[in-house]
């Protein structure tokens, strides 16, 4: 068995490590548009942010990528949704019938960018024996962060990155 961090959620019946495609979660599957405005303010309401996310629809064409992926492959989810909200999240995929094989959040009080945490956690997948052939995202940061370590990667538009940057802008 492979002695994983604590913050990775692997689902019981999970296939061994091997080829996986990685989602992110909030923008590619989850709808977290009714959450954005609690990041406009001043200081942004992290907490309130991600305890909102139960409320999420689903964004039904990211879960039929998900439930698309071929069988000989294993789903994880990489999200920068901290780990105090992992069950609730894994509560929200199994309520939306979204297949995922490994849940990986982000550690307490881990502080790192986006990218360079889920950099991170991409040469931690590697090191357990994972071999990532795809990741989608939405933020534009993350999908080059993943092109120049070398994974083919789908960029997914929420719109959520333009609409932070036309605040912090205007």
């Amino acid at each position: 068995m492979v002695n994983t961090p604590q913050h990775w959620r692997i689902r019981p019946g999970a296939p061994r490590p091997g080829p996986v495609v990685v989602f992110d979660l909030d923008g590619v599957i989850a709808d977290a548009l009714h959450r954005q405005t609690l990041l406009r303010r001043e200081p942004p309401d992290w907490r309130g942010f991600f305890g909102a996310a139960t409320e999420d629809s689903v964004i039904d064409s990211g879960r039929a990528l998900a439930r698309g992926v071929d069988a000989d492959h294993g789903v994880v989810i990489l999200t920068a949704r901290p780990a105090y909200v992992a069950d609730l999240t894994v509560e929200w995929l199994d309520r939306h019938d979204v297949p995922h094989d490994l849940l990986i959040t982000r550690p307490e009080h881990d502080r790192r960018t986006s990218p360079d945490y889920k950099r991170d956690e991409l040469v931690e997948l590697e090191e357990a024996g994972y071999d990532v052939r795809l990741a989608l995202d939405d933020d534009p940061q993350i999908v080059t962060m993943y092109r120049q370590q070398g994974v083919f990667t789908l960029y997914v538009h929420s719109g959520y990155y333009e609409r932070r940057d036309a605040v912090a802008s205007g």
